[in-house]
């Protein structure tokens, strides 16, 4: 049995990326954990009303001996999962496309200092 995170959410408001993507920087600094920065700004830095699946918004983040931590949004500012969006976001059966919302990372391997550090991250930018 694996020991997991599951996680989703939204941002408040479209100027609020950019500083999520340096926060999120400088821990995986410190931490020397990897990141990916997909785009940093949202088109005319406010939400688009309709989804669109040809930009994500955000930064992964890789703790030691953990899965992928993925903080991306979509143009609405929903969070999304980018790996899930590729094989579900243009499926036609509906539960399948409400898939890519659900964001989980495991821990398992990772221990519990990482676990609680990943909780308090989640609380703290909540």
């Amino acid at each position: 049995m694996g020991l997991s995170i599951h996680y989703s959410g939204r941002l408040k408001k479209a100027e609020f990326l950019p500083d999520l993507i340096e926060e999120i920087k400088d821990i995986s600094n410190v931490y020397g954990w990897k990141y990916y920065i997909f785009e940093t700004r949202f088109p005319g830095n406010t939400f688009e009303n309709r989804i669109s699946f040809d930009d994500v918004y955000g930064i992964n983040f890789t703790p030691t001996k953990c899965e992928t931590v993925s903080l991306t949004f979509l143009s609405n500012g929903t969070m999304v999962c980018p790996s899930r969006m590729m094989f579900y976001a243009h499926s036609e059966n509906e539960t399948e496309r409400s898939w890519i919302y659900t964001n989980s990372v495991k821990t398992q391997f990772a221990g519990v200092l990482i676990h609680q550090l990943l909780i308090r991250l989640f609380k703290y930018l909540k």
